[in-house]
Formats: C-alpha cells, structure tokens, sequence
C-alpha cells in the first residue's frame, strides 16, 4: 500500500463529513432500517454504518479490503458494534459461506469495487429471499455527465479508485438484481 493508501484512510472521514451532516446519515438511517438478520456490510471504510443498524440485525459481518480502513476501523467497531466480525476482504472475494447473508449492504463502495466480481459475490453468499440494500453516488446525465468526466482522472487517484462515472445501476441490472425500488 501506498502513502496516498494511508493518508486517504486517515483522511476519509474529514473529506465525507459534510456530505455525512448534509444528507448521507439521513440516507443511511433511512437504508439500514431494512436490514435484518444475519447482515454482510461490503466495504465498511470507516464505519459510518454502525450507528445505524437496529435491533433486527441479528449478526454482523464486517468486510474492508483496506489494511489501513482494517486497522481505524478496529477501535470504532469495539466502541460501536462489539458484537461485529471484522474481516479483511475485497468485495470482489469474500471469505464467506454460500447462502450466509440475509441482507447484505453496501454503501459508496461499488464506484472503487470491481463491481461484476462484487456484485457476483453478493449473489453468492445472499441467501434466496435475501436483501441487498446499496447506497452509491451514479454517473449523472446532462451537465453533471460532462463535469464528473472531466473529474474523473481525479476522483481516481484522490479518492483510491473511485470512479463517478460508472452506471451502477445498469451493473445492478445485468448482475440480476432488483432496480424497481431504485431512486
């Protein structure tokens, strides 16, 4: 891992705050209220989640590909959550059993992730019936298009991979899930 690796580690949760105050923990509340069971969290970053699960979720599983989001995370997951797993993984492979999540949740994770990899591994371990609730910023159309095009190469490189201009919500679509609820 890099320099920049570990700086951005050290450094997201300034840079998200006041999208976090603005309208993200609004947006968080309002997802994670649907999560129940035995959850998987892909990409958990900083933990900007854990305030927001209820009492409906019965297990929680943790993954984070970052070594450096791993080792921030520790210390918040033992104040917030004690009761999580922690797990070092990619999205793209998890180290989970087939048919072990009721609901699996990702939040701003699928513009940096592989998402047909990820996304297949959702499928995988998503037990038939199962939830998957997604919260991710989605390419734009009109003027936003053109000004997320021109950012791109910077929102790359700054912000560890994460591309704004992917259409998530045609990789949802192809990977078979569910868009009807998407707004």
């Amino acid at each position: 891992m890099t320099f920049l690796d570990r700086a951005f580690a050290r450094l997201y949760p300034l840079i998200i705050k006041s999208s976090e105050e603005k309208w993200l923990r609004d947006a968080r509340r309002e997802l994670l209220a649907h999560a129940a069971g035995d959850v998987v969290e892909i990409g958990t970053g900083a933990g900007h989640n854990l305030d927001h699960y209820t009492d409906k979720v019965s297990s929680l599983t943790l993954t984070e590909a970052s070594p450096h989001m791993v080792a921030k995370l520790r210390g918040t997951v033992r104040a917030k959550r004690p009761d999580a797993r922690l797990v070092e993984a990619p999205a793209e492979n998890l180290p989970l059993e087939d048919d072990s999540a009721d609901c699996v949740v990702s939040t701003l994770v699928l513009c940096t992730a592989e998402q047909a990899p990820s996304l297949q591994e959702v499928r995988r371990i998503l037990r038939p019936g199962g939830t998957f609730l997604v919260l991710e910023h989605v390419a734009g159309a009109g003027k936003v298009a053109k000004m997320q095009h021109r950012a791109r190469r910077f929102t790359k490189f700054f912000g560890r991979g994460c591309d704004v201009t992917r259409n998530t919500r045609a990789s949802l679509e192809a990977a078979g899930f569910d868009v009807s609820e998407v707004r």
